[in-house]
């Protein structure tokens, strides 16, 4: 993707999952953020992280943005996008999988962005902010 020039909706989706805490909890969210609008189209917030969060935001995803065959769709490492079941439900809507490279956090810097500006932009963060 280092090259990709990037030149209309649904042709990059890029995925990331981060912590929130929430008053004396923490809850997980996974996020589907376009790379051409830079806006998430899909989302879920759950409090245990696995493939049923990554799931929900994918499932929400493509029911915002209908078929999209030859989208790429990029993520990172985590077990919770290597599951059979994500897999399936990617190619079932005909995307491009595509995987970071081992530990090269330069291959997703909108889901890290989006993530840190989301964090420092009036989450209710307190206090110590590790699961």
């Amino acid at each position: 993707m280092k090259n990709l020039v990037i030149t209309s909706l649904t042709q990059v989706w890029i995925c990331d999952i981060t912590y929130i805490r929430i008053l004396t909890d923490f809850v997980y969210l996974a996020i589907i953020l376009d790379l051409y609008s830079h806006k998430v189209i899909g989302y879920a917030l759950l409090r245990h992280i696995n493939t049923k969060l990554t799931l929900s935001a994918l499932q929400m995803a493509t029911r915002n943005r209908g078929e999209i065959p030859g989208c790429i769709y990029h993520s990172h490492r985590g077990v919770q996008y290597a599951s059979h079941k994500y897999v399936d439900e990617l190619k079932a809507h005909g995307f491009q999988i595509s995987i970071s490279r081992k530990r090269n956090p330069y291959d997703n810097t909108l889901g890290k962005t989006f993530i840190k500006t989301l964090k420092r932009g009036g989450t209710p963060i307190s206090g110590n902010t590790e699961p």
